[in-house]
């Protein structure tokens, strides 16, 4: 049965919708959610130790990353093109989620910086965490949770959005950590052009982004 964690607004001084560039969904950095159910190597304080062990789920993010451009065109909102430096900002939160047990948004003022060093603006980023014995059942869950929220759902539909990445980590405790974050090239907002390529987005400061 897939185990979730409840959905929080992010609480800062911008606001939930504050010019449109900071969209934020399940968790907040300025309070710290419970652990998460049945959680089985937790520490005496709910968090997972940041040491503990992690592994990558590639297979997952991608079918997540399917899964979020099919609903949006499904809704009539233009696919997106999947970008490099996206997929590692969004694995690399999600292997912190998984590490420490933080269901949060902790680290999004660095991600969004290192976005904005890029010319990729107006970043939303979606959240999840869950478990379930049947792997196949994960995908769902996330997009369900996601669309039956009103935050989550105005991100997934975010028409600004021009690139976007999803990265995916599974803790020791069993739980999967997926992360979706999507935005645009300031000289891509509006009307949808040919948008070329784009160069991957740099580490943010503190050493390169570890790989899972």
């Amino acid at each position: 049965m897939i185990q979730t964690k409840p959905c929080r607004r992010l609480a800062t001084g911008l606001g939930f919708c504050a010019l449109g560039a900071l969209l934020l969904s399940c968790g907040s950095p300025s309070s710290s959610p419970p652990p998460g159910p049945g959680a089985s190597s937790a520490s005496s304080s709910g968090a997972l130790s940041p040491r503990a062990p992690v592994k990558s789920a590639g297979a997952f993010a991608d079918q997540v990353a399917a899964a979020t451009q099919s609903y949006r065109t499904s809704k009539g909102r233009a696919a997106l093109t999947r970008h490099s430096g996206l997929d590692a900002l969004a694995t690399q939160h999600a292997g912190y989620m998984a590490r420490t047990g933080h269901y949060a948004h902790d680290g999004w003022p660095a991600r969004n910086e290192a976005m904005h060093q890029q010319g990729i603006v107006r970043g939303v980023e979606n959240v999840n965490r869950g478990r379930d014995h049947d792997t196949t059942r994960w995908t769902p869950a996330a997009m369900n949770f996601w669309i039956n929220s009103k935050g989550h759902h105005r991100n997934l539909l975010e028409p600004s959005s021009t690139h976007y990445g999803v990265g995916a980590v599974i803790g020791s405790d069993g739980f999967f950590n997926v992360v979706y974050i999507s935005g645009a090239l300031r000289q891509e907002q509006g009307p949808r052009q040919n948008r070329g390529s784009v160069p991957p987005i740099p580490s943010p400061p503190g050493g390169p982004l570890q790989q899972w």
